[in-house]
């Protein structure tokens, strides 16, 4: 043991008393930790555990108190949402710290997956949007899709999805939510509501029967036979126009056609429309008058 040491003795006791380690006064000294605490024994000053010497270091270093570390706060921070490494940065420790404290308590520790989940739950999401609710209630129950009013909000419509199920609101089945939407004048096949008005009276069964035999009861599109097609013949007017044969247009212009080419005919009008009634000018032996 250096004479220096020896006649620092008292302030050397003091120093450790006040919380500082033997090696932080031995590299004061330029000496060992050992020469340190062979020179404390000797005074009759008790040594302490590595543990406790941890707890001054925590009060030198960061002026606060050991037992802030609180074992309830430790427990009531991770239970509460807060992840181990948010907890010892809190209070200034390592992860392993708290998770032994945890152990120590009996806690379950969360998986990972719960974890993440945590960290971007609700507001705490980078992709969290703040949107209103209460106009995603209204709009949705005023017969909005989920699709239209994500698009006005500007998210997807899995996000306006669960914002309704938050709000416990019924979500819409896909044949409830298209109720209204492709109504009249929504619909992009309207025609200014024609299929409402009433057929001319002489358009009957007699005359449409006619019609099927002048083909051979065959669809005149792709020819398919009655037979084939588990029904009789539709009999279509190819203008489209229902008063043919009433109110001075006594020209018909009727062709038979299977179910599927009827309802391409709906859906192609124009198509339609120009390859029948063109078919209709140029074969004048169908152009008759029934009998009146």
């Amino acid at each position: 043991m250096s004479k220096k040491l020896e006649l620092d003795a008292d302030y050397i006791k003091e120093q450790y008393l006040e919380g500082k380690s033997t090696a932080q006064i031995a590299k004061e000294f330029n000496c060992s930790d050992v020469s340190v605490g062979n020179l404390l024994k000797k005074l009759g000053t008790k040594i302490r555990s590595p543990l406790e010497c941890h707890k001054k270091l925590l009060i030198n270093e960061h002026g606060y108190n050991f037992k802030i570390l609180d074992e309830n706060y430790i427990k009531y921070a991770y239970l509460s949402g807060k992840s181990m490494e948010q907890i010892a940065k809190e209070l200034s420790c390592s992860s392993p710290t708290i998770s032994k404290r945890l152990k120590k308590l009996n806690v379950n520790f969360k998986t990972s997956s719960e974890i993440f989940s945590e960290l971007r739950k609700g507001d705490k999401n980078p992709r969290f949007l703040e949107i209103d609710e209460n106009y995603i209630k209204n709009s949705y129950l005023s017969g909005k899709s989920a699709t239209q009013i994500a698009k006005e909000v500007g998210c997807s419509y899995p996000t306006i999805y669960r914002r309704l199920r938050k709000m416990n609101i019924k979500i819409k089945s896909a044949s409830e939510a298209q109720i209204g939407v492709s109504l009249g004048e929504k619909n992009p096949a309207w025609r200014g509501g024609i299929s409402f008005l009433p057929y001319c009276h002489k358009f009957n069964k007699p005359l449409k029967e006619e019609i099927r035999e002048l083909f051979g009861r065959k669809c005149y599109i792709c020819k398919k036979t009655e037979k084939k097609n588990k029904k009789r013949l539709d009999v279509h007017h190819c203008d489209f126009n229902k008063q043919q044969g009433c109110k001075g247009n006594l020209t018909w212009k009727l062709l038979p056609l299977c179910k599927s080419c009827h309802a391409w005919t709906t859906n192609n009008r124009h198509e339609a429309f120009t390859l029948l009634v063109n078919y209709w000018a140029q074969n004048p032996e169908i152009n008759f008058n029934p009998n009146l």
